[in-house]
């Protein structure tokens, strides 16, 4: 009787259990999360909504129209078939007969428990809401809700565990990552890590010290670029376990963004835990290896007038970059600079000369700071000034460089695309501050 008794009390107790269960499913079934301001956008929206007379309200529709941005409300359900998470917004529509509010889909995801499978639109538009208070920007503030709902919504969707917000961010780029967290496949940072390095970059991770890698990857990518750079390191890398553990001695390599994008480019591995001196030849090898390819394909046609005087000339076709980078053995034609002058965007490439003789290269960039009724301001930015094989160059070069960029200021103002009121304007220069040398334009 006894054993029958505590059997009745087991079963009693896990009844409640599920009770319990579906009584919190009940009261987060469906909740409404409003971004910023999209409550009040919502309330006033409801006010134009409400007007019984229908020319009043399709006269007065623009003015309870806010066309300055969207604003954002989130839809989240949760049962026992599925989760679901939508992104939504809305406006006042007017037709020819007809005058309505309009919701629109902006990105979803759903969950289905039964098929055990992730149905999603945009999940980009979604990975904004779980942006940290602390990390929001003007352009991330419309996605942004309060910092108790983004806990709450975190807790509903199972991401507690995941404490870092670069790490939270990752999941909504990659559906499949997304997929096996909400399926309780994948429980902590580092075996989430583990997989995102083996199914997306095609990393095998078996015997790497995945602990400290994810640790690596939190404090050094900050934007998608520097993502791509990390990966591409260890997938051109001879011996990832080392390069893990030596990523800081490898990244103070001053070439290391151009070596490992031309071993991307030559399908090569190399062992990154060298001496810079080691990756300085890998990288002129590369270089000779990549002209070789180019040379057969060079572009004789100029971009724009021949610029220069007793030491200086701005390099303005393909062949003026490759006898450039063949006399000086640095990587100016093999890593294509030629594309970046090309464009007008504001980059160009000067190269400096002693009796007619190369000696260095310098790259620099014309950029509009600030703008006012009565001032443009330009700074240029010397980028790097580089001598035969990548060596540096005296102050004195610095400044017989500064006096021709700014005795040439119209030149490199007319060859980058600005406003075109900007080629009207006249240039006076200022002080310099900080690494740019500073321009000013009445």
């Amino acid at each position: 009787m006894v054993i029958k008794q505590k059997c009745f009390i087991t079963i009693f107790k896990h009844l409640d259990i599920n009770r319990s269960l579906k009584t919190n499913m009940k009261k987060i079934r469906k909740k409404v999360l409003y971004g910023h301001n999209a409550k009040v956008y919502e309330q006033t929206l409801n006010t134009w909504s409400n007007i019984e007379d229908t020319i009043e309200k399709r006269i007065n529709v623009e003015r309870y129209r806010n066309r300055e941005t969207d604003h954002f409300f989130y839809n989240l359900e949760v049962n026992d078939e599925h989760i679901l998470f939508s992104c939504n917004s809305k406006e006042p529509i007017v037709y020819h007969n007809s005058a309505f509010l309009k919701t629109s889909n902006k990105g979803f995801l759903k969950y289905d428990f039964k098929q055990k499978k992730l149905f999603h639109k945009d999940l980009s538009i979604l990975k904004h809401v779980f942006v940290p208070k602390r990390q929001v920007t003007d352009y991330l503030i419309k996605y942004c809700v309060t910092e108790q709902e983004r806990t709450f919504l975190i807790n509903t969707l199972g991401l507690d565990f995941i404490r870092s917000p670069k790490i939270l961010m990752l999941l909504f780029d990659c559906p499949k990552l997304l997929e096996k967290v909400l399926e309780k496949k994948i429980t902590n940072e580092v075996s989430l890590f583990k997989f995102y390095v083996s199914y997306y970059k095609k990393i095998k991770v078996e015997k790497l010290p995945i602990k400290y890698f994810l640790d690596l990857y939190k404090a050094k990518v900050n934007h998608k670029d520097a993502e791509n750079r990390f990966f591409k390191l260890f997938k051109t890398s001879e011996n990832i376990h080392k390069s893990i553990l030596n990523y800081s001695h490898i990244m103070s390599f001053k070439d290391i963004g151009d070596l490992i994008d031309e071993n991307i480019l030559l399908q090569k591995k190399i062992n990154y835990s060298r001496s810079h001196t080691a990756l300085k030849n890998i990288h002129s090898e590369n270089t000779k290896i990549i002209t070789g390819y180019k040379i057969k394909h060079i572009n004789k046609s100029e971009i724009y007038d021949k610029v220069e005087d007793k030491n200086f000339s701005v390099l303005n076709s393909e062949e003026d970059f490759f006898i450039e980078g063949d006399s000086l053995r640095h990587c100016i034609f093999s890593n294509d600079y030629f594309k970046e002058a090309e464009k007008k965007s504001g980059w160009f490439y000067i190269s400096y000369r002693e009796n007619g003789e190369r000696k260095a290269t310098a790259e620099i960039s014309i950029v509009a700071e600030k703008k006012s009724k009565t001032k443009v301001f330009i700074n240029y930015y010397l980028h790097q000034f580089r001598a035969k094989y990548n060596h540096s160059v005296d102050e004195e070069k610095h400044k017989l460089l500064h006096a021709f960029i700014l005795k040439n200021s119209h030149f490199f103002i007319e060859n980058t695309k600005f406003h075109n009121d900007l080629k009207k304007l006249k240039p006076v220069f200022a002080e310099a501050q900080t690494d740019a040398q500073k321009l000013e334009f009445y």
